[in-house]
């Protein structure tokens, strides 16, 4: 569950919105915190690998471009698959679980994280 949640944490980071992220779109980028889509951007477009070659932390021109790039539909589309993946291997476990208050309380906990995406 923790994976999922960070990996659409990250997702967020990239997307925004501000109002429901509850920090500036791109903070990560900013403070220099790699996150998935930064990986898997990194992997697939030469000029993201460029604007990452003098560090990892971002501002101005280069910050919106790196935005721009890491919010190529691809990118997302794989980062929301391994965040769904996190989820069910979640769901999967806690479902082995003998039925509880607890275990639907975790339950709701896993479902919830899909629903935090944008």
């Amino acid at each position: 569950m923790g994976l999922a949640f960070q990996m659409v944490d990250d997702l967020l980071d990239i997307l925004g919105p501000e109002e429901k992220i509850g920090k500036p779109v791109g903070s990560d980028l900013r403070a220099g915190i790699p996150s998935l889509p930064v990986v898997l951007g990194v992997e697939r477009s030469p000029e993201l690998r460029k604007l990452f070659q003098n560090g990892t932390k971002m501002e101005g021109p280069a910050l919106e471009r790196a935005l721009d790039l890491l919010r190529n539909p691809k990118i997302i589309s794989e980062a929301r698959h391994l965040a769904a993946e996190q989820v069910e291997i979640a769901r999967q476990i806690v479902d082995a679980l003998k039925p509880s208050p607890y275990r639907e309380g975790l339950a709701t906990l896993i479902d919830d994280q899909t629903s935090r995406e944008v």
